[in-house]
C-alpha cells in the first residue's frame, strides 16, 4: 500500500469547492433559467413549464 501521509490543507478544500463551483454553477443556472417564461433569457418574467410544453408538442 502507499503510506505517503494525507495532507488535508484548507488551501486544497478551498480550490476543490471552488473548481466544483466553476463546473456546476452553470448547469444550475440553466436548470433555473428553463423554467423562465420569458422568451429572453436575460428578462426573468416568471415561472413557467411553457418551454417543456413547446419541447414535447413540437413533432420534429
Amino acid at each position: 500500500m502507499n503510506n505517503l501521509p494525507v495532507v488535508r490543507s484548507p488551501w486544497r478544500i478551498l480550490i476543490l469547492v471552488l473548481g466544483f463551483t466553476f463546473l456546476y454553477a452553470p448547469m444550475l443556472m440553466l436548470v433555473i433559467y428553463s423554467f423562465n417564461s420569458s422568451k429572453l433569457v436575460t428578462v426573468w418574467a416568471g415561472w413557467s413549464t411553457r418551454w417543456y410544453g413547446e419541447l414535447f408538442r413540437d413533432t420534429a
